[in-house]
């Protein structure tokens, strides 16, 4: 499965007929008419390069241009609505440039996996960075003292599945707390909460089942 950020657009200008292809890689065979020109349009698939990224350009009959990054390698495709010129598309690109980073950088980190936990590293907790000691132990073991987060265990695995119930410990008080708050208000009750590790940066919750993520 992918995992894939997306970014939509309207375009600046409804110019009609089709768009100009600027520096596009292939060209259209004299003679052709109009409606072999759009099918051409359509098929094709147009390379930009904006700060060093290739973009994959497609035109197709939407109504939006649309920025997605997808893949291990963070791979970068636009989809433009006919009659939008490459310019528009590497200026939506550009405009762009700064959240296409931060996703690119998000995409990649989730599918290569989280950083292996290290001695003098980081870790987030609450969205915000502490330090992470790390220690050699029979037993797993983590626990958050003065900022700093400790843990120990004696693989990866059970260092990584005890950070992993840290987060829950400091999760399940706050999750109670909003639960208090809002039962009265909405006149259920809450019978069940299971907080588990999200792939990806949304929460979800029924009555019976409340989510959450460590960020």
């Amino acid at each position: 499965m992918e995992a894939r950020y997306q970014l939509r657009h309207s375009p600046r200008t409804g110019c009609p007929g089709l768009p100009r292809l600027g520096n596009s890689s292939a060209s259209l065979p004299e003679g052709q008419t109009r409606i072999a020109y759009a099918a051409w349009v359509r098929a094709a698939t147009h390379i930009l390069t904006v700060r060093d990224v290739d973009v994959a350009v497609t035109y197709k009959a939407v109504k939006y241009l649309r920025m997605r990054v997808v893949g291990a390698e963070g791979l970068v495709r636009v989809s433009a609505p006919l009659g939008v010129s490459l310019e528009e598309v590497r200026g939506f690109v550009e405009a762009n440039a700064d959240w296409l980073e931060r996703a690119r950088g998000k995409v990649m980190t989730r599918m290569h996996g989280p950083a292996p936990l290290v001695d003098g590293g980081e870790v987030k907790l609450w969205g915000k960075r502490c330090d992470l000691r790390v220690q050699e132990a029979q037993r797993p073991n983590a626990r958050l003292a003065g900022g700093v987060i400790h843990v120990e265990g004696p693989s990866e695995d059970a260092r990584r599945r005890a950070l992993d119930e840290l987060y829950r410990k400091e999760l399940a008080p706050v999750a109670e707390e909003m639960i208090e708050r809002w039962e009265p208000r909405v006149g259920r009750r809450v019978s069940r909460v299971r907080l588990r590790r999200m792939t990806s940066r949304w929460g979800g919750g029924t009555w019976t089942h409340v989510q959450g993520a460590d960020e």
